[in-house]
C-alpha cells in the first residue's frame, strides 16, 4: 500500500506533519530571539492564566513547546506528549486572542491559534498512526 493511499493513517501523517510544520515555523522565530522574546512572551502567557510567576521560564517552554514538540509531531515521535503540551499552549493563546478580539466569535475564529488548537488536540486523540514511530 503506498503512503499516498486514502487511509486513516495517510490523513493522520498529513495533520500531524502540516501541524508540526506550523508550529516550527510559530515557535522557532521565539525560541532564537532569546531571553528578551522569552520574557515578554512568558508574561503574556502568565497574564492569561491570571499570574505573574517566572515569566522567562514560561516563555522559554512555550517556544520549546512549539519548536520541539512541531518537530515532534512532524517526525511522529512522542506524539501525543508533543500534542499534548502544544495543545496547552494553545489553549492559552486562543484565549488571549478571544478576549483580544473583543469576546466576538467571528473575530476570534480567524486566529490561527484555536484552529491549530483543536488540530493538535485532534492529534492527540488520533496519535501518530502508521506511519511514525512507536512509542
Amino acid at each position: 500500500m503506498s503512503v499516498l493511499a486514502v487511509s486513516p493513517d495517510t490523513g493522520s501523517l498529513l495533520l500531524r506533519f502540516g501541524t508540526g510544520v506550523l508550529l516550527v515555523l510559530h515557535g522557532w522565530p521565539m525560541l532564537v530571539s532569546g531571553p528578551g522574546r522569552w520574557d515578554e512572551t512568558g508574561s503574556a502567557f502568565t497574564a492569561v492564566m491570571g499570574f505573574q510567576l517566572f515569566p522567562l521560564a514560561w516563555g522559554l517552554f512555550v517556544s520549546l513547546a512549539q519548536t520541539l514538540g512541531g518537530a515532534l509531531l512532524v517526525v511522529g515521535f512522542f506524539t501525543r506528549t508533543a500534542a499534548a503540551l502544544a495543545s496547552f499552549v494553545l489553549l492559552v493563546f486562543s484565549v488571549a486572542a478571544y478576549h483580544q478580539s473583543g469576546a466576538n466569535f467571528f473575530k476570534w475564529a480567524q486566529h490561527a491559534e484555536p484552529a491549530l488548537f483543536f488540530a493538535c488536540l485532534a492529534i492527540f486523540f488520533i496519535g501518530n498512526g502508521r506511519y511514525g514511530f512507536r512509542n
